[in-house]
């Protein structure tokens, strides 16, 4: 339905505590891209200043709002109590409160495949170089059971499990042809911890081109709608006196593309009509990585 179904956030949108800064959040933005010739690893670091990184949130919304809304808004400026960021539409002065939006049990778990990921990569050093032109996409969205820890006895035996089929596969693979595929599933232990591996062709193997090994994929929950909404009711309660001489909106962000869908908007809409507020404005925003756009979907009015 929406332009961002091509782009599957994957494990390296992470969240970390910052020092200095306890209750703030550092993010990376990441996507993995699909497209006709195979797939693409695009990887952002937001900056570690709050100020600048909500700076660098505004300045990818502005661009998304040029392309998909068709509203010019200036660049941003470091705003003043209640406004983040301030900006520009026509004559009028925008002040902006930007907030991110985490399923901190979704970023766990993109934690723990991080760790497998990379595991898997080093259990596999010695011939990796064997998988060159291919792209090797894990996927275990359910995370039911969920992965035990990587250091513990059943995390290695897992690890190695996969390190152990992929390394099988390197002479059927390396006898594919441009454009080849295959999915793959293996099962582990007592409590049937599995891993699925897409795997295909992208280019020859003596192109050199180095073989991404990333897991992939959104986690099903069935709460995941009210993310946004919780998110939003936090800000509600600060009760925000009204944005001085121009238009106050709120806008929030995160790195899943349930952020935007329809009934996650919904359900946010349905809080912001119910209760007083100073937003003119409410919009949730799924920012792209190393780009100055994402997409925006309008919550209020």
């Amino acid at each position: 339905m929406f332009p961002i179904l091509h782009r599957i956030p994957f494990l390296f949108w992470c969240v970390v505590m910052a020092k200095k800064e306890p209750r703030k959040l550092i993010q990376r933005l990441g996507s993995i891209l699909l497209g006709p010739s195979g797939t693409t690893k695009i990887l952002e670091t937001l900056p570690d200043s709050q100020q600048d990184r909500e700076c660098a949130i505004v300045r990818k919304f502005i661009g998304a709002m040029a392309h998909f809304e068709h509203r010019a808004l200036s660049p941003p400026t470091p705003g003043e109590e209640p406004a983040d960021c301030l900006t520009q539409e026509g004559d009028q002065r925008v002040g902006i409160q930007v907030t991110d939006v985490v399923k901190f049990d979704h970023a766990h778990m993109r934690g723990t495949q991080h760790k497998y990921s990379e595991h898997i990569r080093e259990l596999l050093s010695g011939c990796f170089s064997e998988f060159n032109g291919l792209s090797i996409t894990l996927h275990y969205p359910a995370q039911d059971p969920s992965y035990p820890p990587i250091n513990s006895k059943e995390g290695a035996r897992l690890a190695q499990l996969v390190a152990e089929k992929l390394r099988a596969s390197i002479p059927e693979l390396k006898r594919w042809g441009i454009g080849q595929q295959a999915a793959y599933r293996w099962s582990e232990g007592p409590n049937d911890y599995h891993a699925v591996a897409f795997i295909q062709r992208l280019t020859t193997f003596d192109s050199g081109q180095t073989a991404p090994l990333e897991f992939s994929g959104n986690f099903p929950h069935l709460d995941t709608h009210l993310v946004l909404t919780h998110a939003i009711e936090k800000k509600l309660a600060k009760n925000y006196p009204p944005f001085p001489n121009g238009r106050f909106w709120l806008l929030a962000y995160g790195g899943e593309p349930f952020l935007v869908e329809d009934d996650a908007v919904a359900d946010a809409k349905s809080l912001l009509q119910s209760r007083m507020h100073s937003f003119d404005e409410v919009w949730a925003f799924f920012p792209y990585a190393a780009q100055e756009l994402g997409f925006p979907r309008k919550v209020w009015p």
